[in-house]
């Protein structure tokens, strides 16, 4: 029952997987942004994953400001990222992003002299993203400037959502120039979206259901296995419900939707991706080791896998004692173990 239980599990996981990644397709999202990073929206259903020709800087001291990033520009001195995802792996770099948008909505929502747009970045993770939309006004060059990341308290965002969301405004036929200043000890991912506001509202309609379907799924397989427990008393049950507990707040925890519940705890949202994902290779370990009964059947694999759950409670205590750079390579040791 309990194994069985496991590969429906799996089996779930996988498809909620292949749900969410088939979901830009489905919802007719472009890849690459266009040509010489200019991307102009016609439609109030247009939706764009940015990617190939946003142009990128690295800036290894962090140090530059917004004016030093626009007279880099000038000079041509960013580069355009050529790749289907941007993705910079592990840096301790800073990283500049660039692209233009110009709004060319035929169809207007509501009376406003300005229509509103957002940018969305769907990795909840990183430390810190500065956005920067620079446009000209009657009145001379305007900035409108919103920092986001785990590295500030969750109650700071303009939406209460799991990924970081920034709205700017845009009147008909004007362009505006967006920077994004990314730094971060996490990976540094960067799924970009780009949006008019009927279109993010009907996206985060779909997404939702997406992580609620999931979330109701998996605790539903935790209460059930947690009566079986109830009603037999095997350690087994309890060892997988436990599984099935830290693995739900690992996923939670990769979306961002745990943020929520500790908002003020910035140090410990650091780590805590990391902490889970070890918690979730002890308790794989506890459980296999209890299911499979290797005390009685294979003694020296019990004690290799005692000595990996110990080795797992000891990373999961360093991990709030080391800097988030080492805890992600303590992370990665111990899964690949």
């Amino acid at each position: 029952m309990v194994v069985n239980n496991f590969l429906r599990l799996l089996a779930r996981l996988c498809l909620m997987a292949c749900c969410i990644g088939l979901l830009p397709w489905s919802s007719g999202v472009a890849i690459a942004a266009s040509e010489k990073g200019l991307v102009v929206i016609e439609k109030d259903d247009f939706r764009l994953r940015l990617a190939k020709d946003v142009y990128y800087l690295v800036d290894p001291e962090g140090t530059a400001t917004l004016d030093d990033i626009r007279e880099a520009s000038t000079r041509g001195a960013f580069s355009r990222f050529r790749n289907d995802t941007l993705q910079f792996g592990y840096s301790n770099h800073t990283y500049w992003l660039r692209f233009t948008v110009e709004n060319q909505l035929k169809e207007r929502i509501g009376e406003a002299p300005a229509d509103r747009f957002y940018l969305t970045v769907r990795y909840p993770l990183l430390d810190d993203v500065r956005f920067y939309s620079v446009h000209a006004s009657p009145y001379g060059t305007r900035v409108n400037e919103q920092t986001l990341g785990d590295s500030r308290p969750f109650y700071e965002r303009v939406f209460s959502t799991s990924d970081l969301v920034f709205p700017f405004t845009l009147a008909p036929g004007a362009r505006a120039e967006i920077f994004l200043k990314v730094t971060s000890s996490s990976s540094l991912s960067l799924p970009l979206y780009l949006e008019p506001e009927r279109a993010f509202v009907g996206s985060r309609f779909s997404l939702d259901i997406l992580d609620g379907i999931y979330l109701g799924i998996t605790l539903g397989l935790c209460f059930y296995n947690l009566f079986l427990w109830l009603n037999v008393r095997e350690r087994s049950y309890i060892y997988y419900v436990g599984f099935v507990a830290v693995y739900l707040l690992f996923n939670a925890t990769m979306s961002g939707h745990t943020f929520r519940f500790w908002p003020d705890a910035i140090a410990f949202q650091q780590i805590a991706i990391y902490f889970f994902s070890i918690a979730s290779a002890f308790a794989a370990a506890l459980f296999g080791r209890e299911f499979l009964q290797l005390k009685q059947h294979r003694p020296g694999m019990y004690r290799i896998l005692s000595g990996y759950m110990l080795l797992c409670l000891s990373a999961m205590l360093a991990v709030f004692l080391v800097d988030p750079h080492w805890a992600a390579k303590l992370n990665i040791a111990i899964t690949l173990g």
